[in-house]
């Protein structure tokens, strides 16, 4: 298909279409001619001309026999007969002179003289014709009218011959006319004729083509549908991956965290401790790093919602400034977080998320700072209740507007150099944005390069009751002790739950998949709960609890506790659909189960003191 082919219809059709018009509207002009043509010769008959010159020169002889007879000897003179006689042919005369085509006369001489001749005769014989008592008192003024009317019949034999080769002349000159007419209508009805082919030939290519274009239309929608196919199916293998590596990688940093909170609870010397604290920094930077990847993959799927719950917030805001005084002093930085006293002290709101907006956007600051300071201040915005407004200044490298128009994009570095040296995977900004925008808010930037850099954070965080606190009188040890199986396939997380269930005071059991489970459920063993892992060999935690759900009563009640690596939302669907009670995350905290378990209905629902809640977190 040519580029002139994918002209829209109109440049091709406009040309012809005026064309058409234009012969159309000549062949009006030619009929509205011939019509005036025809009108003019029916209304303003030429042959009137040659008739009206004839009656005339008539009425002179009728005229000249009645004066004639009048002057015969001993002849009664009838006046009135004269009179009518003469009457007439005065009328002839203004019939010549008010004829519709008088102008064809008008210009000969023949014409001029004649009607001079007639007008000067009638001047003369008014006198004596228009008196009937004159004419017949003396008779002989007749004689005097008489001879005046013989030069008239040549004047009025050279009019009528003079009328009548007008009248022919214009007959020739109106029938040329009728003949070029009609020769102009045959050449613009076969131009209109040449031009409708032509349109139509016109209108013929553009519906082939068309044709053709909607073919190639539907054949690029058909692609269009296959690589959207391909896409979604390429968007679900990828979930499917995402979860396989978040299973494989979780769980093993389940069995490690697990090992070294074991081991640093141990008796080691101070350089002991120094290498596990930083095999531990290292195991949290590398869960951080795999937290970043899943978060975004969740927010491209539009799962990632909020488990909004009463926070102590200035508790919060003091538990990130200790945690990132270790991050600023180390390079030698200010870190100032100046929080309004009026700030209500609970709020509603997903304290974990919370903090890894702050966490994200201090840390940013520390990193990208090289001396003076980083201070931050948390104050009440204008809006609706709850409305805060949170402000990060930090004297760093800053940035430029380039730079600034391109920071929330994933994966994108400012300064891929500076990157390099200090870390990081381009992903905190555009997740910390999607959660403050999911908090009702946004983040807004104001950089200047070599000066500094200004983050404004806004979100809607309303205020909250503060939970119950347990009873003085009520101690953790005073919880009863759980019945618990769990399906778990790793060895090393079956012996981190193992101590840690031990220290909790609950008792357990375990097997490796989920057919061993059911077989234990089903031997007479009595349990309060089934933990139970997603991704087993032989019966898979999914295939597991809907066995479970089929079994008869009281077994088919038992509460069924997700203990996962697969983090994706779409994972919670689908364990919820089949009938899975709770589901908690791994690596696996001890405060994270007592939850569970309170939800369940398994422990009292005493709440945690603030500080613990955020400590679990």
């Amino acid at each position: 298909m040519t580029l002139a082919d994918t002209r829209p219809p109109s440049v091709w059709v406009a040309p012809f279409l005026w064309l058409l018009v234009l012969t159309l509207a000549s062949l009006g002009w030619v009929q509205w001619r011939q019509y005036q043509l025809l009108y003019d010769t029916s209304n303003r008959q030429v042959d009137r001309l040659m008739w009206q010159a004839a009656e005339l020169m008539r009425e002179r002889d009728r005229l000249a026999q009645a004066f004639s007879e009048a002057l015969q000897p001993g002849a009664a003179v009838d006046a009135d007969h004269l009179s009518e006689r003469y009457e007439v042919f005065v009328s002839r005369i203004d019939l010549i002179d008010r004829i519709p085509r008088r102008d064809l006369l008008e210009s000969s001489p023949v014409y001029r003289h004649t009607m001079s001749a007639l007008r000067a005769y009638v001047d003369v014989a008014d006198r004596i014709m228009l008196d009937p008592e004159l004419m017949q008192r003396e008779p002989q003024r007749l004689a005097l009218l008489l001879p005046p009317l013989q030069p008239l019949e040549n004047q009025l034999y050279a009019l009528t011959t003079h009328a009548y080769a007008a009248s022919q002349g214009l007959v020739v000159q109106r029938n040329n006319q009728l003949r070029q007419q009609s020769h102009l209508l045959l050449l613009l009805g076969l131009a209109q004729g040449v031009l409708v082919l032509l349109l139509l030939w016109v209108l013929l290519r553009r519906i082939r083509q068309q044709g053709a274009r909607n073919a190639h239309l539907r054949a690029l929608s058909e692609q269009l549908t296959q690589a959207r196919d391909r896409a979604m199916d390429a968007n679900r293998a990828k979930d499917v991956f995402l979860a396989t590596m978040s299973h494989e990688l979780r769980t093993p940093f389940q069995g490690l965290m697990g090992m070294l909170q074991l081991l640093r609870d141990s008796r080691l010397d101070p350089q002991q401790h120094d290498y596990l604290d930083t095999a531990r920094h290292s195991a949290k930077h590398l869960l951080g790093v795999l937290n970043d990847i899943l978060d975004i993959s969740t927010i491209e799927t539009g799962s990632l919602k909020l488990v909004l719950a009463p926070t102590p917030l200035r508790l919060l805001l003091e538990q990130v400034e200790a945690l990132m005084q270790g991050a600023a002093q180390a390079k030698g930085l200010q870190l100032q977080m100046d929080i309004d006293p009026e700030l209500p002290p609970w709020v509603m709101a997903d304290a974990k998320r919370l903090r890894q907006v702050l966490f994200n956007l201090l840390s940013n600051a520390i990193k990208f700072t090289r001396s003076g300071g980083v201070q931050a201040t948390i104050r009440r915005d204008s809006g609706p209740v709850g409305r805060l407004r949170i402000t990060i200044r930090d004297t760093g490298i800053g940035m430029d507007k380039e730079t600034v128009g391109k920071l929330f994009t994933r994966f994108y570095q400012a300064d891929s150099s500076l990157r390099r040296r200090i870390g990081g995977t381009g992903l905190g900004l555009e997740i910390s944005r999607n959660l403050v925008r999911l908090m009702d808010g946004d983040i807004a930037v104001e950089s200047q390069l070599g000066v500094g850099s200004v983050f404004t954070v806004t979100l809607t965080l309303p205020p909250a009751e503060a939970p119950q606190r347990r009873p003085r009188g009520q101690r953790t040890g005073d919880t009863p002790s759980l019945r618990l199986l769990m399906a778990e396939d790793n060895a090393v997380n079956r012996k981190v739950m193992m101590i840690m269930m031990d220290r909790l005071g609950h008792q357990v059991s375990f097997c490796e998949n989920g057919r061993d489970a059911l077989a234990r459920l089903q031997d007479g063993s009595v349990f309060d709960a089934v933990l139970m892992d997603y991704h087993m060999p032989v019966l898979d935690g999914l295939a597991t609890t809907e066995a479970i759900r089929r079994l008869p009563p009281p077994l088919r009640h038992i509460p069924v506790i997700m203990v996962t690596a697969d983090v994706l939302n779409d994972t919670r669907a689908r364990a919820k659909a089949v009938g899975v009670t709770e589901f908690v995350t791994k690596p696996l905290q001890p405060e994270d189960l007592q939850r569970a378990f309170k939800r369940c209905g398994l422990l009292p629902s005493f709440a945690d003191s603030g500080m613990s809640v955020l400590g679990s977190l």
